[in-house]
C-alpha cells in the first residue's frame, strides 16, 4: 500500500455551540413578556430544591379573561407584557416565571421569613393596582397572590410547593381577590372540607 498523507478534518463548532445557545434562550424565554418559563423553572430551579429554600409567589391576574373578551387579546397581551415588566422591576433578584395565560411565578432562592414574604407579595399588589388604575370602562386591575415556602434540606418537590401556593391563590381567590394568602397546613385542611 502506498502511503499518500493524512487528511485532518477542523470542525469549527462555535456556530453550533451559539445555535445551541440561541435554541435554549427560547425555550427558556416567554415571546411575550420576556420573562423565564415554566420550563426553566423545572430545568434550574428543581434541580437545587434539595438543598436551598425556594419560596413561591404564585401570582394571577384578577378577571382578566373579562378583560381581554371585552378589550380583545391585543389589549389583554398589552396588560401581560407591562406586568412582566413590573414584576422584573420589583423582583430584580428573583426568577420571574410566566407559568401561562395570566399566571405568574417569583420563585425567590434563600432563606426568607413570612413577614419578608407578605410584604413582597403585598408591595406587587400595591404596584399593580397603582399602574393599573382603571377608568370608567376598565376596572382597576389587581392581582391575587399564593405564598408557599419550603426551608433548604426539606426535600419538598418543586410540584409540591406549587401546588401549595396554588391553593393559597385559591384562596385568595375565594377570599375576594386583590390579597395574598400564605398556605399552612390549616388551609389544606379548610379547602379538603370546603372544596
Amino acid at each position: 500500500a502506498n502511503f499518500v498523507g493524512t487528511l485532518h478534518v477542523f470542525r469549527d463548532v462555535t456556530m453550533e455551540r451559539g445555535f445551541q445557545a440561541r435554541l435554549k434562550t427560547i425555550a427558556y424565554t416567554d415571546q411575550l413578556t420576556g420573562l423565564y418559563t415554566r420550563r426553566y423553572l423545572y430545568e434550574n430551579v428543581k434541580p437545587n430544591m434539595s438543598s436551598d429554600s425556594i419560596s413561591l409567589l404564585y401570582i394571577d391576574l384578577d378577571n382578566f379573561k373579562l378583560i381581554n373578551d371585552s378589550y380583545g387579546h391585543h389589549f389583554g397581551d398589552k396588560i401581560l407584557k407591562k406586568t412582566g415588566k413590573l414584576l422584573q422591576t420589583l423582583c430584580p433578584d428573583d426568577i420571574c416565571v410566566r407559568m401561562g395565560g395570566d399566571e405568574f411565578l417569583i420563585a425567590i432562592i434563600g432563606q426568607t421569613s413570612i413577614e419578608e414574604l407578605t410584604e413582597k407579595a403585598n408591595g406587587i399588589i400595591r404596584s399593580l393596582k397603582n399602574h393599573f388604575p382603571g377608568t370608567a370602562l376598565l376596572q382597576p386591575l389587581s392581582v391575587s397572590i399564593g405564598i408557599a415556602n419550603m426551608p433548604g434540606g426539606s426535600n419538598v418537590k418543586l410540584d409540591e410547593l406549587l401546588r401549595k401556593s396554588d391553593m393559597a391563590l385559591y384562596q385568595a381567590k375565594n377570599c375576594g381577590k386583590q390579597q395574598c394568602v400564605v398556605y399552612t397546613l390549616d388551609l389544606e385542611n379548610l379547602l379538603k372540607f370546603n372544596p
